[in-house]
């Protein structure tokens, strides 16, 4: 009888200990890069986060609820970028290459894994940088 009542509490305990990154109703909304960064180094590990020093916007990050991605407010119209997405677990599965991407020589990643997701922050691995964001109000 005690077996059945610890096998019962490691499953509720267990059951309790959803991961929230699941969530796809987290991640949609606006997202503004914070210009925090890591890189990998030639033996593919990961640097402290640093912050990066651009003469450039970096553009606003958009997941809509309708599995649409977009920048600035707008569809992606570079070579080799997403229009759409999907999550499964912790990654963010891209789809829908724009039409420009069809005379690029791309070297594609078609996902990004969510290293971290709160109601503030969200933190990518876009495959060669990390990149961190807050969200916009």
């Amino acid at each position: 009888m005690k077996k059945i009542a610890i096998s019962i509490g490691i499953i509720l305990i267990c059951m309790s200990c959803k991961n929230d990154l699941v969530n796809p109703e987290k991640l949609v909304g606006k997202w503004s890069h914070t210009y925090y960064i890591k890189d990998k180094d030639q033996n593919g590990n990961w640097s402290d986060w640093h912050q990066i020093n651009t003469l450039v916007a970096l553009p606003t990050l958009e997941f809509t609820s309708n599995g649409k991605i977009l920048w600035e407010g707008k569809p992606a119209t570079n070579c080799c970028q997403y229009l759409s997405y999907t999550i499964d677990n912790e990654v963010i599965k891209l789809s829908e290459l724009t039409p420009a991407s069809a005379a690029c020589d791309c070297v594609l990643c078609d996902s990004w894994k969510l290293e971290k997701l709160t109601e503030e922050t969200l933190e990518i691995d876009l495959c060669y940088i990390q990149a961190r964001y807050v969200r916009l109000k």
